[in-house]
């Protein structure tokens, strides 16, 4: 019977150590001491497809041929979320999970709240007004929905101000109203 190595220390030239594999508790170690800590995973052709840098603490994935996917599992395992590297889509929820993103401000709070449950976009609160703001294929504002003012503007033309307008009009209606019926009743 082949002896088991339970585990093992790797070293630099000066004896530092660099990294080691703990059998007892199945841990890898990989940096300190003065090195980084990367592993690179190749494909069969020995292209580079994953690496994560201790150093600067970053992952990434696919290239060389390769697309890169994210899919993340609930504990039965249906895949709840799927980062699609080939095409740049997020898809979030299904298998018994509705899918909702929140985007947070610095100060931690929920600004932005995306309901794949119901199909709902939530803008603002928590200090944010939040507007939704559409423009066209040269970049230029075409519809502000202001959900500080309640307003809508398109083309630049406020929905309040011609509010504001036609109850401005329906008054002087409503005086010349009044000044037709008043020389009427004297007639």
């Amino acid at each position: 019977m082949a002896s088991l190595v339970r585990s093992f220390t790797l070293a630099n030239e000066s004896g530092t150590v660099t990294g080691g594999m703990d059998g007892v508790a199945a841990n890898l170690h990989l940096g300190g001491g003065g090195a980084e800590g990367d592993l690179v995973l190749k494909n069969e052709e020995g292209q580079q497809t994953i690496h994560i840098d201790g150093g600067d603490g970053n992952l990434n994935a696919g290239g060389n041929g390769s697309n890169a996917d994210v899919r993340l599992m609930n504990d039965e395992g249906g895949l709840t979320i799927h980062l699609d590297g080939g095409n740049g889509n997020g898809i979030y929820g299904g298998n018994g999970t509705e899918g909702d993103i929140d985007l947070l401000n610095k100060g931690g709070y929920t600004t932005v709240h995306l309901d794949g449950g119901n199909g709902n976009a939530v803008l603002g609160g928590n200090g944010s007004n939040g507007d939704l703001r559409m423009v066209n294929a040269e970049g230029q504002l075409t519809a502000h929905l202001d959900a500080e003012t309640g307003d809508l503007i398109l083309n630049g033309i406020s929905l309040n101000d011609i509010l504001s307008q036609v109850e401005e009009l329906k008054a002087q209606v409503q005086r010349q109203a009044q000044i037709i019926n008043d020389l009427t009743s004297r007639a």
